[in-house]
């Protein structure tokens, strides 16, 4: 491909930026979300390029929106007219967005606690499940369902369930013995966390993997409810209300490495309540939301970061009506900020309404110590390629994944054990469609995602 002077000198200077130890200074703010919820939010995702929330409100921003409202980054807007219910959860499969929770209606259709939107109009799910929806996410190109039921569409299924647009409803061994609140993938593994001891007969004390055979436990199992899960530097983290993780005391959140079982600091504390209910990566460090008040003995009020050695406050966390006994029930990143909706009036010292982003301002640049990696790509928007360029500092496994912007994985790009030095990737667009991409790359204790636009 023949290549102009000006796109020639770009491209230079990206390479060249490389060699620069710089490192942007970071300010760090809570903003209000364009005036917010009237009640509180339960799930959040990113579909279709825009903000999805669900929860207990009926209200977004002032305009009537009954338990979901997207936000575009400007303003906010109902899907159509809504559900009649609390919405629980969000996935996005197929294309379509997944809404679980406690509803009879979507739109003018009559369903039972799960509901799909494709942009337009709402319809069921091909059958509904028949209690409560608390968790959805999908594994293997199946959609997986999670919650307080014992049947879907009349089919048995004790508390989790999985959907297949070609098979149907079908089973995951014989469930579990009690709800099932969160749902994860970790190390190509279905992750389920809740209230069970058992999971498909065998013992597992509130959390077990499946592998698309079988369950199992993951060590001796979580002392106490798990609530949430996350991914954190290639560990599985389980937060919840628990003390206790397989031998190790950990208060309500802990991290699997795949063999064990380890505390983050001395975890979670509170005056009222003692609950993690979210958690995600972002920038390279773990966060989680919750109702407490410490993190690691710091004062952190309902939403804390995780640094791989502190936890620190972010500018105060939140309160609701002067009460900082509630925080966090969602964790989601928009537009290269992180978004937090929950039960909560303040977040640091700007009135909010349930929902907050947390944006890192760049200020000023210093001297970089010791950067681990860095990535850039051109063009940006591309049509037919694009070329990735990244730099590791010291030796090292590193990971370049292509995700959709919901964060699923979409492709493997680089996979493999490289030296210090600089290096190139370039990126056949042709067979992607149109739209916006995630460009994830991991490498030891570095966590960077840049968004990619394809024509």
């Amino acid at each position: 491909m023949k290549t102009g002077f000006k796109d020639s000198f770009l491209m230079a200077i990206m390479i060249l930026s490389f060699s620069m130890p710089v490192e942007k200074a970071i300010a760090q703010t809570w903003s209000d979300v364009g005036a917010g919820m009237c009640d509180w939010i339960n799930a959040s995702v990113v579909y279709n390029g825009d903000l999805i929330v669900g929860g207990r409100f009926t209200c977004a921003g002032g305009v009537p929106a009954n338990y979901i409202a997207k936000w575009d980054g400007n303003s906010w807007s109902a899907l159509g007219s809504g559900v009649n219910g609390w919405v629980n959860a969000l996935t996005v499969y197929n294309g379509k967005l997944i809404v679980g929770g406690q509803f009879s209606q979507a739109g003018s259709t009559t369903v039972s606690n799960l509901a799909k939107w494709n942009g337009t109009t709402w319809s069921d799910v091909n059958g509904d499940v028949g209690s409560i929806v608390s968790s959805l996410t999908v594994y293997n190109n199946d959609l997986i369902v999670g919650g307080y039921f014992t049947d879907a569409d009349g089919f048995p299924a004790n508390y989790i369930v999985g959907w297949n647009n070609s098979a149907g409803w079908f089973n995951l061994g014989s469930g579990m013995n009690s709800q099932v609140m969160t749902l994860n993938v970790y190390n190509n593994e279905l992750i389920a966390g809740g209230f069970f001891t058992t999971a498909g007969g065998v013992t597992s004390n509130h959390i077990a993997q499946w592998d698309g055979t079988s369950w199992a436990s993951l060590g001796d199992g979580i002392g106490g409810i798990v609530y949430s899960l996350g991914n954190y530097n290639n560990n599985l983290v389980a937060g919840g209300l628990f003390l206790s993780a397989g031998s190790v005391n950990a208060n309500h959140i802990a991290m699997w490495d795949g063999t064990n079982w380890s505390a983050f600091s001395s975890g979670m504390a509170g005056d009222f309540y003692q609950y993690v209910f979210a958690l995600t990566t972002y920038k390279g460090n773990l966060f989680a939301g919750g109702y407490f008040t410490e993190s690691g003995g710091i004062t952190t009020n309902g939403i804390a970061k995780w640094d791989g050695t502190s936890w620190s406050s972010l500018n105060g966390g939140f309160f609701y009506n002067g009460s900082n006994a509630f925080g966090a029930n969602t964790l989601c990143e928009y537009n290269g900020d992180l978004y937090a909706g929950g039960l909560f009036t303040t977040a640091g010292a700007e009135n909010v309404a349930h929902i907050a982003s947390w944006n890192e301002i760049a200020t000023g640049i210093n001297q970089m110590q010791n950067p681990a990696m860095t990535i850039k790509n051109f063009p940006n928007p591309f049509s037919a390629s694009t070329a990735i360029f990244y730099k590791a500092e010291k030796a090292g496994h590193v990971q370049l994944l292509l995700n959709d912007v919901a964060g699923r994985e979409l492709k493997i790009l680089v996979d493999e054990y490289l030296q210090a030095g600089n290096y190139t990737y370039v990126l056949d667009g042709n067979a992607l469609p149109s739209g916006i991409y995630m460009l994830k790359i991991i490498s030891t204790n570095i966590n960077q995602s840049i968004k990619l636009i394809k024509e």
